[in-house]
């Protein structure tokens, strides 16, 4: 979520001016915005920067763009939408989830299957919660980036898709030998077994040519059982990522691990500090000055049950009191309700000590600048009720904007 100036403002009221941030912009150009009409949503609570809201705004949005934030009403003719008693702020942003990868380790039928039978609903129900843009984080990628095609042309409904393909990982590491144990094409498709930079290197190129939006490496032993990619080869995957205009994020496990993916050059961590507790201020002042990003997931780790989550928990706290920049992700896969997940994620991290404006920028600008989206397109939601705060009134959105077009009204 970037800082959008408008075309035109009504107002004379210079802290709009000043203040808007609130209004997330993507570098998609779709069918959804040229069908997009003239809207103004009238009477709206808007949320801007650290926490103030403006009440009783009209936000009149044109060709898929915000025009203008002010009093004035619409002319004649103009759809409007009455947001009164509502809050208008930006579409939430989901920075890990996969949409194949809890049904791959069954096998390229069942996956197959699932693609057709189950994504597209799963896309729509991330998309009814106002979940506006997701980031899958390691999926079969010749399978899923037909569907980031098909929802960038309006024949798929659902949030804006990023796709990373396949996670660099050691031979025999996560997730070759955990989520893909006892299935080849599931090792194959999910994830990409280097142990030297060239090779390593090689598979860099190929999926800049299949045009994939980021890189994902995991540098994770874990377990017993499992190996760890080699940190020279995690430094020339990143250096190359880099050199071809791709983010790179490492899924990591401890401290170490995060020290290392940060010194490595990593512009985020897929889970951070999940194993044992951070000690001292090291990671965090090594994060804030490399301006790398935080992504938690504290979903998965709270299926585990309260002692499970409670360090990755305590981590998130630390960083976030030392001022790293933390996004929003939440590990979505299998059993976990699209959706519904990112906004428990939310509730999580005020759990963890963030506040409710902290948690809403993880979901929106912080996720958005960590995703390189720089252009102003109005993807929003409405909600009836103050996130800032109760953040559980984001369980009740009531309607979604992509580009400016009503995509999602609840009954």
């Amino acid at each position: 979520m970037t800082i959008i100036k408008p075309q035109k403002l009504f107002t004379k009221d210079a802290l709009i001016i000043g203040l808007v941030y609130a209004f997330f912009a993507l570098s998609y150009t779709s069918r959804l915005q040229s069908q997009s009409s003239p809207l103004m949503i009238e009477n709206a609570r808007v949320i801007v920067g650290n926490g103030v809201i403006l009440s009783d705004i009209n936000i009149a949005i044109k060709d898929g763009r915000i025009f203008s934030l002010s009093k004035k009403t619409a002319p004649p003719g103009i759809r409007k939408i009455d947001a009164k008693g509502m809050t208008v702020m930006p579409g939430l942003i989901d920075m890990h989830t996969h949409l194949l990868a809890g049904v791959s380790s069954k096998g390229e039928e069942p996956t197959r299957q699932f693609l057709k039978d189950v994504v597209p609903k799963n896309l729509e129900k991330f998309l009814s919660k106002g979940v506006t843009t997701i980031k899958s984080t390691a999926d079969p990628v010749d399978l899923v980036l037909p569907v980031r095609e098909q929802l960038k042309s309006g024949k798929l409904k659902g949030p804006r898709l990023l796709v990373v393909g396949p996670a660099f990982t050691s031979t025999g590491g996560h997730p070759a030998v955990s989520i893909c144990k006892g299935n080849e094409w599931c090792r194959k498709q999910l994830c990409v077994e280097v142990d030297d930079s060239a090779s390593a290197l090689k598979v860099v190129r190929s999926l800049v040519k299949k045009k994939v939006d980021a890189i994902k490496i995991v540098y994770d032993g874990g377990k017993p059982g499992r190996t760890k990619i080699l940190e020279k080869v995690m430094k020339a995957i990143i250096k190359e990522g880099h050199l071809n205009n791709l983010r790179v994020t490492v899924h990591t496990g401890t401290m170490q691990d995060a020290m290392d993916a940060v010194n490595a050059g990593a512009d985020g961590l897929e889970h951070g500090v999940s194993l044992g507790s951070i000690q001292g201020d090291e990671l965090g002042e090594l994060m804030k000055k490399n301006g790398t990003y935080y992504v938690p997931t504290l979903s998965v780790w709270n299926r585990g049950g309260p002692k499970r989550v409670a360090a990755p928990k305590a981590n998130l706290g630390i960083l976030n009191k030392q001022g790293v920049k933390i996004a929003l992700g939440t590990d979505t896969f299998g059993g976990m309700e699209p959706g519904i997940t990112t906004v428990k994620e939310l509730e999580l991290m005020i759990e963890s000590g963030l506040s409710n404006a902290d948690a809403i920028q993880a979901a929106t600008r912080n996720a958005a600048a960590h995703l390189g989206l720089t252009n102003e397109i109005a993807d929003l939601i409405i909600v009836d009720g103050d996130p800032l705060k109760d953040i559980s009134v984001l369980h009740n959105v009531k309607t979604v904007l992509q580009s400016g077009r009503v995509v999602h009204q609840a009954d």
